[in-house]
């Protein structure tokens, strides 16, 4: 009987021993602050990257996280937040979104065999510290399709109403735009700027305790590239006053301020409703010149003057303000100033003077080896749909052979030069895919131009820019030349009034505005080789770039602005 008794009071003590154990790790596991918060159903895949951490000179458990810092790849420089620190581009690749832990939110194709034992993967170079598991449970978690868990097939459906942190929707958008455009490109193309992502980690001791789930990180200049690559356009962005707002593509951003941390954005999006030709058509060129456009910025190219005394901080022009470019643009004419630029003036019908000195000077845009023609509206007054010359090369070429059958007697190096040109035009125009209706290659609007012939306008673009490089008296030719689209502009509504624009302004150009130029300068004939190039290569330029329609820039004080911005 006492030895039942005692068997009994054994086991009594070894249960409450053992609850006692349960309850001190309980204790100690509770003190990980976070943890529960950087589970798969709030972080997705990106859970795995989570771990305790026993802090033991203050004898308790600290949660450690990683998060993405999204940023802008750019090839030509440095650009990453960390340096010396792996870096994963998103391009849609089934290695990038299984690097980037996104596939559990878009299907990656799987590979045709698993790493060999030991080779490491992308998300294990960015952060190896945290990869707890071995290799091939962390590949078939990567690869698997499925939600990671119960509680986020659950929720997981519904992009505006889960758990999930909003930049998993946004690098999932990023991986789904990014594969969509890739299977429109050449295999050869590489695009000079492309979203990218590093891994930082951070403890939970950290987070201010108004944010309640594991935050991203970017920055101002970034994310206004970024949100534009999605075909949205900004209708707030403000980040001094932490007012950010973007629409469109079935995407949105908005944001709010903490106090203790910033700007604090959410992006959502309804990707079942993202169209592919949509992503294709909004697609611009990918490169970090292309991007200033979205800042209201034109770079400087190789002929391109300056407007004012200094250089400008970013080397570019600063065209988003409509009224102060036309006031640059009159300085540098010498024209009078004391005016005010009229409202009509700027307006779409008016002869645009800022929409030709951007195709005159501004460096070609379009990237070789692609049919990416699509590029940001850095003003209202710049760009299709704006009354310019964009659209009369056919008009060109008849003025140019009436001219050069005057000049032809002469039989030297003016005609000789005006016959390059005509037969640059007739490549351009006898091309089978021209369109004669619109005047342009056909499917420019849709990135969808033939490469051939846009190689064929891009080499007659270098042509006239190498050119016109030697040209010593360029400077005056140019100021000329814009003086007098000022006077022409004053008369657009007298323009307007006809039903052919095209032939009328290009009559104009060689009826009246070459004249004036010529009667300026001494040396006639080499200035009418560089006029006829100069307007040659301002076809062309047009002819190789189309503008986004309702885009408004942000700022320019924001591009390449390192303001953090953090995403919830």
């Amino acid at each position: 009987m006492s030895d039942s008794v005692a068997a009994i009071a054994l086991v009594i003590s070894l249960v409450a021993l053992i609850v006692a154990l349960l309850q001190v790790i309980q204790q100690y596991t509770a003190t990980a602050d976070g943890f529960r918060r950087c589970q798969a159903s709030v972080v997705g895949d990106w859970a795995a990257l989570t771990k305790r951490r026993f802090r033991m000179s203050e004898l308790r458990f600290e949660t450690v996280f990683a998060v993405p810092v999204i940023f802008l790849k750019n090839s030509t420089r440095e650009t990453a937040p960390f340096h010396g620190r792996a870096i994963i581009t998103i391009d849609g690749t089934a290695e990038s979104i299984r690097g980037t832990l996104m596939s559990h939110a878009v299907d990656a194709s799987p590979p045709s065999s698993e790493p060999a034992p030991g080779e490491t993967t992308a998300i294990e170079t960015a952060a190896p510290n945290f990869v707890r598991r071995p290799l091939p449970s962390l590949w078939k978690m990567n690869n698997r399709i499925k939600p990671s868990s119960k509680r986020q097939s659950e929720f997981g459906a519904m992009s505006t109403d889960n758990d999930l942190v909003s930049w998993n929707h946004l690098l999932a958008t990023l991986q789904l735009s990014e594969r969509t455009f890739a299977n429109h490109i050449n295999s050869g193309f590489k695009p000079d700027l492309e979203p990218a992502i590093q891994i930082s980690n951070r403890s939970w001791d950290f987070v201010p305790p108004e944010v309640v789930r594991p935050y991203a990180v970017t920055t101002a200049g970034d994310i206004a590239i970024i949100v534009q690559r999605l075909g949205m356009s900004w209708k707030k962005f403000n980040p001094g006053e932490g007012l950010l707002r973007a629409e469109g593509n079935n995407c949105l951003i908005t944001s709010t301020v903490v106090r203790s941390l910033g700007i604090l954005i959410s992006f959502s999006s309804d990707s079942h409703l993202i169209k592919d030709y949509e992503v294709h058509k909004n697609y611009y060129v990918p490169s970090w010149h292309a991007s200033m456009l979205g800042f209201g910025l034109v770079p400087r190219g190789d002929i391109s003057p300056r407007l004012y005394n200094g250089p400008h901080p970013h080397d570019a022009f600063p065209v988003g303000d409509s009224a102060l470019f036309d006031y640059y643009l009159k300085s540098y004419c010498r024209l009078s100033t004391s005016e005010n630029t009229k409202p009509e003036h700027l307006r779409p019908q008016a002869l645009s003077v800022a929409s030709e000195f951007v195709a005159l000077v501004a460096p070609v845009l379009r990237m070789r080896n692609s049919q990416i023609t699509r590029i940001l509206r850095p003003a209202p007054n710049i760009g299709n749909e704006v009354f310019s010359s964009q659209s009369c090369l056919e008009a060109f070429r008849k003025n140019l052979v009436l001219l050069q059958t005057r000049l032809s007697p002469t039989r030297d190096i003016c005609t000789a030069v005006l016959g390059d040109v005509l037969k640059k035009c007739d490549e351009i125009l006898l091309h089978s895919d021209w369109d004669e209706v619109w005047k342009a290659p056909q499917r420019i609007d849709f990135n969808g131009a033939s490469q051939s012939l846009l190689d064929i306008i891009h080499d007659a673009c270098d042509w006239g820019t190498k050119t016109l490089i030697t040209c010593l008296h360029f400077n005056e030719l140019l100021r000329l030349h814009l003086a007098e689209l000022f006077a022409l502009r004053d008369e657009s509504p007298a323009i307007l009034s006809t039903s052919d624009q095209d032939d009328v302004l290009m009559d104009l150009y060689f009826d009246r505005v070459l004249p004036t130029i010529l009667k300026t300068s001494l040396v006639k004939r080499s200035i009418t080789i560089d006029w006829v190039l100069m307007v040659f290569r301002g076809l062309c330029w047009y002819s190789l770039h189309r503008f986004k329609h309702k885009f408004a820039p942000v700022d320019e004080q924001y591009f390449e602005s390192k303001q953090p911005i953090y995403i919830g």
